[in-house]
Parts: C-alpha cells; sequence; structure tokens
C-alpha cells in the first residue's frame, strides 16, 4: 500500500490523519492500517504537508 492509498483509505472509512509539527495525529482508522502508517511515517508526513501547502 502506497502512502497514498493509506491516506485514501483511511479518509474512505470515515478516520483522519494530519500533521501537528512533525507528528502524524489520526482518529478513527481501522487498526489494520497501523502497520502501514509506521512505514510510511515519512513519506506520510511530507504527503500531507504538501497537500496543506497547497492554495
Amino acid at each position: 500500500m502506497t502512502p497514498a492509498e493509506v491516506i485514501t483509505e483511511i479518509v474512505h472509512l470515515g478516520g483522519e490523519i494530519w500533521t501537528e509539527g512533525e507528528r502524524l495525529k489520526f482518529r478513527d482508522i481501522p487498526v489494520r492500517l497501523v502497520p502501514a502508517i509506521r512505514d510510511h511515517k515519512a513519506a506520510l508526513l511530507a504527503l500531507l504537508k504538501e497537500q496543506t501547502d497547497q492554495p
């Protein structure tokens, strides 16, 4: 699963994922996605920051 797919899956299932500084925060995510979040932490941080930096 790619980082973009992880984010898409979380949102699709009604969860949330965001950044606070250099930390990932998430709410209401399926437990089965926790390993993917850990594996892709740096890429998820970069992707989420990129999304919030866009106008």
